[in-house]
């Protein structure tokens, strides 16, 4: 009966639950299985392709899945609330020295959070973004990428503190986390700068509007540093 139902609504494909379920009787009388719906389990597909190659991953980092790093604990719990911190539009702010793992991790946990929840994510780094906003001033096919990034359902800016930033950059960066803070719209940056140092670089408004979840990625090992609301 749940089967039927579900298909008499011709399987509405809802993105908050993507692959339809339910429970389906075995050969031993009062026993059920679950099972998946095919053509819920075919678009859910089709939409997680799409949504990949939309998204801007790089390849290099696509390799290890969020199961097979070590790390993996430290983004768990964002993972899991997902969806009620994305309502909050509350982001992710991973900071570290150079090579531990920082755009891996991120990777791994965006790739992770596509195929659990659809999500329409996009990934730039701070220096493609940078050029973006110069680009933005006269060419309007770079406009319009600028406006789909502030638009998007996740935002994933990596390296920032790579290098300096002009007063025209700090404001435009600014500008642009203020414009998903008031849409509510979640972004998670990966930078080498410490908090303190992050905080100079970009200004604190911008901080507590980008990354209300801190993390702390030390040489050889991750740690949790803060969490705040």
């Amino acid at each position: 009966m749940e089967a039927a139902d579900h298909a008499w609504e011709r399987c509405r494909f809802d993105r908050r639950n993507p692959v339809y379920t339910y429970r389906e009787p075995t050969e031993k009388p009062g026993e059920f299985r679950e099972a998946t719906c095919s053509e819920c389990f075919r678009k859910y597909k089709t939409e997680f392709k799409t949504l990949m190659r939309e998204a801007g991953f790089p390849k290099r980092f696509l390799s290890l899945t969020l199961d097979q790093l070590d790390s993996r604990s430290k983004v768990q719990e964002y993972l899991e609330n997902f969806p009620a911190l994305k309502e909050q539009g509350k982001g992710l702010l991973i900071a570290g020295n150079v090579g531990t793992g920082k755009t891996q991790l991120i990777v791994s946990l965006a790739v992770e959070l596509v195929k659990r929840y659809l999500v329409a994510a996009r990934f730039i780094t701070c220096f493609d973004l940078l050029k973006l906003f110069k680009k933005a001033l006269t060419d309007s096919w770079a406009a319009s990428e600028l406006t789909e990034l502030q638009e998007a359902e996740l935002v994933i800016i990596d390296d920032i503190g790579s290098s300096r930033l002009s007063e025209f950059d700090q404001a435009e960066l600014a500008n642009f986390i203020d414009k998903r803070y008031q849409v509510i719209r979640p972004i998670v940056i990966t930078t080498n700068l410490s908090k303190k140092d992050l905080a100079e670089f970009i200004g604190e408004r911008s901080i507590s509007r980008a990354g209300p979840l801190i993390m702390e990625i030390m040489p050889q090992k991750i740690r949790l540093s803060l969490i705040c609301s």
